[in-house]
């Protein structure tokens, strides 16, 4: 039914993989695929089976961004980076005008670091991906965010069909927590209906 409704990316006539991980130690593989015109991927999980692979599920993983924010009235990116040590993903100053605006410009200073962009994973992944580069900075954070507004924000764009949960493990929630900052997770539901 999935691809009655979507058309995977196809390039010379070969399904694109966005990304293949190995999982529970090699004993199956789950394989994106990214679909034209959406956010989200096909997802297939295949077992190895001597010297085949056989396809044993089918599935839509969400497209998932991890972001650390920090919007500053009075510290430029220029500031920030060299405060944390980190190199942000994305930056723009106070009064630069946004992109595609003619009139619309920022009022704050803004540093933007993302986790793994492009790479398909779960909140979880990229979660922790995103704290394996905050966390040597643990410290200038909180000092950081004494004067600043500083948070972690994960979109979330997932097939309205097959929307589903997510699990924070408690030795994530911890890592987050000792960052000290705010979490806002932002949803987004979209694609086209299933036929019936």
């Amino acid at each position: 039914q999935l691809l009655q409704v979507h058309q995977v990316m196809m390039n010379g006539g070969v399904p694109v993989v966005a990304h293949a991980v190995a999982r529970e130690g090699g004993k199956f593989w789950t394989i994106y695929f990214p679909l034209e015109g959406q956010p989200y991927f096909l997802v297939i999980f295949v077992e190895p089976d001597g010297s085949e692979l056989i396809a044993d599920f089918a599935n839509t993983e969400a497209a998932v961004y991890a972001y650390f924010i920090v919007n500053s009235d009075t510290l430029t990116p220029e500031e920030i980076t060299e405060r944390l040590g980190i190199l942000p993903t994305s930056s723009h100053r106070k009064g630069e005008l946004r992109p595609n605006s003619k009139k619309s410009t920022y009022p704050r200073h803004v540093w933007k670091k993302e986790a793994l962009h492009g790479v398909p994973l779960d909140v979880e992944e990229k979660l922790d991906a995103l704290l394996q580069q905050l966390e040597p900075a643990q410290h200038q954070i909180a000092q950081l965010a004494t004067e600043s507004e500083c948070w972690i924000q994960i979109n979330y764009w997932g097939y309205h069909e097959m929307m589903s949960g997510w699990l924070l493990e408690p030795a994530l929630l911890r890592r987050l927590s000792a960052l000290n900052v705010a979490l806002g997770y932002y949803m987004y539901a979209v694609g086209p209906d299933l036929p019936v």
